[in-house]
């Protein structure tokens, strides 16, 4: 569901997700199941987000990660690659998205 809604739908669709996660999970399965989970092409979220360029959905991400994870683990999903061996933000770069994203996150 949570890669679903990271690649057909909205921010608030992910949003919605987020809040039902928070309820129902512990932090370490909203680290593991959703912020650091992979789909069966080795994507996270981030890689599905950044591909479609899809900046405000990014943002989000990136606010519950800080909200979440420990360094290492912002460090394992920013440095994360897929199955091709693509990095997260490389994704976006094929569509010039990544340099506008990492500008309002902060880290480009």
């Amino acid at each position: 569901m949570w890669h679903v809604a990271a690649d057909w739908g909205t921010p608030e669709i992910l949003q919605k997700v987020w809040e039902w996660a928070k309820e129902k999970l512990k932090r370490e399965e909203i680290s593991n199941k959703l912020l650091l989970a992979t789909n069966k092409k080795g994507r996270t979220v981030w890689h599905i987000a950044a591909e479609w360029g899809k900046p405000e959905m990014l943002q989000n991400l990136w606010d519950w990660a800080k909200g979440e994870l420990t360094t290492e683990e912002i460090n394992k999903l920013l440095l994360v690659t897929d199955k091709k061996g693509k990095y997260g933000l490389a994704c976006g770069s094929r569509e010039r998205h990544t340099r506008n994203i990492t500008e309002g996150m902060g880290v480009g």
